[in-house]
């Protein structure tokens, strides 16, 4: 089997990502849609703690920034450490934070 490399990883998630968001009325303005966007993946480790989650997701949004990135890529259950058992409550402050 071939090996994917990085790059095309990232063009194929963003492709995906954004056909997804295209799709949804109102979700991206009719001037964006027919850009190229930048995006930054954040591979991060995930822990069952929202605060260490959180913690690690900070310097993200701050090199998504200085990538000038319109999207950030977290992985799937990033700040409630994909389990089912996680403060509902907790983890809505940390996303509102």
């Amino acid at each position: 089997m071939a090996r994917n490399s990085r790059r095309g990883f990232v063009r194929r998630v963003a492709a995906g990502a954004l056909t997804v968001a295209a799709g949804a009325p109102g979700l991206l303005a009719a001037e964006q849609r027919s850009k190229a966007h930048r995006v930054t993946i954040a591979q991060l480790r995930v822990t069952r703690s929202v605060e260490d989650n959180l913690a690690r997701m900070k310097p993200a949004f701050a090199k998504a920034a200085g990538d000038k990135a319109q999207w950030l890529l977290f992985p799937e259950g990033m700040l409630s450490g994909y389990t089912g058992d996680f403060d509902q409550g907790e983890v809505a402050a940390a996303f509102a934070e």
